[in-house]
């Protein structure tokens, strides 16, 4: 299980606290050192080690709410749909689209308590929580395609459903998610239009959430090309599930 700490980097002393309790309870920990403003725009390392990471924890303080690399780190993570769990100095008031979450109040002198406190709960709560995290729908698998075909998973989803997962593969790739009519073009040979599509990747994480109930086919298509050195077979690990 792994934590992304999201933090000011006035406020090290207290991720490093944090991180320490963590750890020491078996819990790897991501933290970013914010030696610049990254602004709006998140670096590709932050969101895959946030995508890669099970939960969030933002240390609220009077530092990080003016950051605004803790503000895109929590927006990102919020659009990922990960557990965000603030630790929150007693003085700041909690942003309103924190409030409701589970969080957990210090003061300079408390802050050791409240590291252990968030602790617990992470043991305790969510990782018997992850024990359970495949449902019936879930398919994990490796696969192997040859060059010019595609493998296909189907899903009945609806529309409180999102289809979530990882795909990787040792050849680019590409990935479209269709329904059962673009399905129908596609195996034509004309053109079709994705309600996900992404091209030429090697990885690849889903958050797929449907606009409405319907049947949809996740294709993995390793394409023809010209390309002498590419190999005739992909090798992919496929994770989905249905959330």
């Amino acid at each position: 299980m792994q934590a992304f700490i999201s933090y000011s980097f006035q406020d090290k002393e207290i991720k490093d606290k944090l991180k320490k309790i963590l750890q020491s309870n078996d819990i790897k920990c991501y933290d970013a050192t914010h030696d610049e403003d990254f602004g709006n725009s998140l670096p590709d390392r932050l969101e895959n080690a946030i995508d890669d990471s099970d939960f969030v924890i933002v240390i609220l303080t009077k530092n990080s709410i003016l950051s605004s690399s803790v503000g895109s780190e929590i927006g990102y993570a919020k659009k990922a749909k990960k557990r965000i769990i603030p630790l929150v100095e007693s003085s700041v008031s909690i942003p309103v689209f924190l409030q409701g979450k589970e969080e957990a109040r210090f003061t300079y002198d408390t802050v050791d308590d409240a590291c252990r406190k968030i602790s617990k709960f992470v043991n305790i709560k969510l990782k018997d929580s992850k024990k359970e995290v495949a449902s019936d729908n879930s398919t994990e698998e490796t696969v192997v395609i040859e060059r010019g075909s595609y493998q296909m998973y189907s899903y009945d989803l609806d529309k409180d459903e999102t289809l979530i997962g990882q795909i990787v593969s040792d050849m680019p790739v590409n990935i479209f998610i269709v329904n059962d009519r673009n399905l129908k073009l596609l195996d034509e040979d004309k053109e079709f239009t994705a309600e996900y599509a992404t091209r030429s990747i090697l990885k690849s994480k889903i958050n797929f959430h449907p606009n409405k109930a319907n049947s949809w086919n996740i294709i993995i298509l390793h394409e023809e090309n010209d390309d002498e050195d590419n190999q005739d077979e992909a090798e992919v690990d496929v994770f989905l599930d249905i959330k």
